[in-house]
């Protein structure tokens, strides 16, 4: 499957998803230093793989059971939460509470006889999910490739690869990331999936 599949409801999506998994519980909430409390049903998922500029940046895909439902930074929305149209978010941090460097990607695609509406969406957080970070652009978005996806439901699994250009972003309130300042990136991922949250 090759998915050249935007990004206001991406980031809203994306933004809760993260906001939910590491917000949920308050061990997760204690400030960046403090020793994290176990968290109940807390495992590694998988892992992403980002390349740029020669170096190499490895990320974990995490999840956890909260109340009785297992959510995570993988995750599915299917049609019936977005219109007929799948979104996959895939999203990892290299600590597992989900401090420091953090990276997202999330793309689509139509259920049947719909046309798409999302494009992919790459955000990369170098130094932790604040500014300055790496978005691609809308205009341009980068193109992912799916080699294996299954998701019943309640649980799946995804690998896959992708490729753009992201440029910077200073400012919460910078509309569009700066086309002047950009870097390539190409990458894999290979992760379980939850449902969306």
């Amino acid at each position: 499957m090759r998915f050249v599949c935007s990004a206001a409801l991406l980031s809203v999506i994306l933004s809760a998803a993260i906001s939910a998994v590491f917000s949920a519980s308050p061990a997760l909430a204690q400030e960046e230093g403090e020793e994290m409390e176990e968290v109940t049903g807390q495992q590694v998922d998988g892992w992403i793989r980002l390349e740029s500029d020669g170096e190499s940046h490895e990320f974990m895909t995490v999840s956890f059971l909260f109340d009785t439902v297992r959510v995570g930074t993988a995750s599915v929305a299917d049609g019936a939460l977005t219109g007929n149209e799948t979104i996959v978010a895939v999203s990892g941090g290299q600590e597992p509470d989900g401090s420091g460097p953090f990276f997202h990607l999330a793309f689509g695609w139509p259920g049947e006889g719909a046309q798409p509406v999302l494009k992919p969406e790459i955000t990369w957080y170098p130094a932790g999910q604040q500014p300055p970070f790496f978005a691609s652009l809308l205009a341009s978005p980068p193109e992912v490739t799916v080699t294996r996806y299954a998701f019943d439901g309640q649980a799946g699994a995804i690998s896959g690869s992708f490729s753009g250009r992201v440029c910077s972003v200073t400012d919460w309130d910078q509309e569009e990331p700066d086309a002047a300042l950009c870097r390539d990136v190409t990458g894999a991922f290979e992760t379980k999936l939850n449902p969306a949250f």
